[in-house]
């Protein structure tokens, strides 16, 4: 084992740590070490590592020895990481940003096979740095990327831009919910679908008829100047019904948000689906893209919420498992496309049918190819002419059974695919060995 101690304690070796961090790491290792000596598979580890904790404390105390296990942890980190970025990109040159935690824990267990240091920590920082070294290139991966556009042009807040539009307080004193209410014409059924100069006309008009109510006058007239100023123009407009669905969107992720907080950052499976149907009828025209602001917005927070996602073939889930599919076949009750064919397949008493069943058919006139003659499970031979099944052996090893035969009235020439008569239960339990020829 080599005692690189700055591998060992999970010191950064590029650049080399300062020695107030190495000391201070070097006596969180103590107690872990000492906590763990009696572990049942990492004792003997940790205890080796507990005989050299005086070298450890030593080495990190003098800045000529942290260079010098710096250099070293280099020289024996820097190889696995490179080949673990490169088997990763491909012939991309480029690696997704989650897959970077997959190419540490691969290059860890490329060091611990070199030199017997177990646990190896490797940061995202120094991975980043050996990726534009090598010239491979670290992204979001492709999926990240679109949650990310999608949160971001849909639903993540724009201070800058959203600033213009808040007249949340005059509204509420109005009792609108937003400008499209308050300037809505007498028997519009929608307004945001309203002519811009209906909205603007009623906006005067809502002006000029509070002017004996000098209370509700200033909040009448703020509105009133926004609403011409925003439906005046096509393009604040458009600006608008952004800022609109932002703080829609907004709304029910903030929901969201605090019922993952009281989960401990974990969404459930039930709580996302309902937050995207609630974004599918806010986005309206862009509905497809709720999925991914959904994912985007738990990207973005720190720490990034984790959403549960139920797997099929679950023991909740009612799935069949990998097994039974194999036992049973993807097309029905115990067969298999094509197994009428004689090949691998169903139609057998296990739900899949043995290659010598096509043999038997042959010999007794029937063709491998007609159809299964019954509910789609084909026939099975009589138990005369089964083919002999070798219980706990391989299926190429065959035993050789002419004295067998022989001795249970055969004519001892056997096959492996030879039919023979049933034998009695006695008669089958006797001796192997072929009759004495007196």
């Amino acid at each position: 084992m080599i005692f690189n101690w700055l591998l060992i304690a999970g010191l950064p070796i590029d650049p080399a740590p300062a020695i107030p961090a190495a000391r201070a790491a070097a006596g969180a290792c103590r107690a872990k070490w000492a906590s763990r000596a009696n572990d049942q598979r990492k004792g003997p580890y940790y205890r080796t590592l507990l005989d050299q904790v005086d070298d450890m404390e030593a080495a990190l105390s003098d800045e000529t020895e942290i260079g010098r296990l710096a250099k070293e942890a280099r020289a024996i980190a820097f190889p696995p990481i490179d080949a673990s970025l490169l088997i990763a990109a491909g012939k991309g040159r480029s690696v997704p940003r989650e897959k970077l935690e997959a190419v540490a824990r691969i290059a860890a267990k490329r060091i611990e096979r070199q030199t017997g240091i177990k646990d190896v920590s490797l940061s995202e920082d120094l991975l980043k740095r050996r990726a534009a070294k090598i010239g491979i290139a670290v992204g979001e991966g492709a999926a990240a990327d679109r949650a990310r556009r999608a949160y971001e042009e849909l639903g993540k807040p724009n201070p800058a831009q959203d600033a213009a539009f808040k007249v949340d307080v005059q509204l509420a004193l109005y009792g609108a919910a937003d400008l499209y209410e308050f300037a809505c014409p007498p028997g519009c059924a929608d307004p945001r679908s309203a002519v811009g100069d209906d909205l603007v006309r009623r906006a005067d008009e809502l002006a000029g008829s509070f002017k004996q109510d000098k209370e509700r006058k200033s909040t009448i007239d703020t509105l009133a100047q926004k609403a011409k100023e925003v439906f005046g123009s096509r393009e604040k407009r458009q600006r608008y019904d952004a800022y609109l669905r932002r703080r829609a969107v907004a709304a029910a992720l903030d929901e969201l948000k605090d019922c993952a907080t009281l989960s401990g950052g974990v969404v459930d499976e039930q709580l996302a689906a309902q937050t995207e149907n609630a974004l599918r009828r806010v986005l309206g025209k862009d509905a497809a893209e709720a999925p991914y602001v959904l994912e985007g917005f738990c990207r973005a927070q720190r720490p990034p919420l984790a959403i549960l996602r139920a797997r099929c073939g679950s023991r909740g889930g009612g799935g069949r498992t990998r097994r039974a599919k194999r036992r049973r076949g993807r097309h029905g009750k115990g067969f298999r496309r094509g197994s009428d064919r004689g090949g691998r397949g169903g139609g057998g008493f296990w739900g899949f049918r043995n290659r010598n069943a096509a043999r038997v058919e042959r010999r007794r006139g029937r063709s491998p190819l007609a159809p299964p003659r019954i509910g789609g499970r084909a026939e099975q031979p009589s138990r005369e002419m089964r083919p002999r099944r070798h219980r706990g052996r391989h299926r190429g090893q065959r035993r050789s059974g002419g004295a067998r035969d022989a001795a249970c009235g055969g004519d001892g020439v056997r096959g492996h695919d030879a039919p023979r008569p049933l034998r009695p239960q006695h008669v089958r339990h006797q001796s192997r060995r072929a009759p004495d020829a007196s």
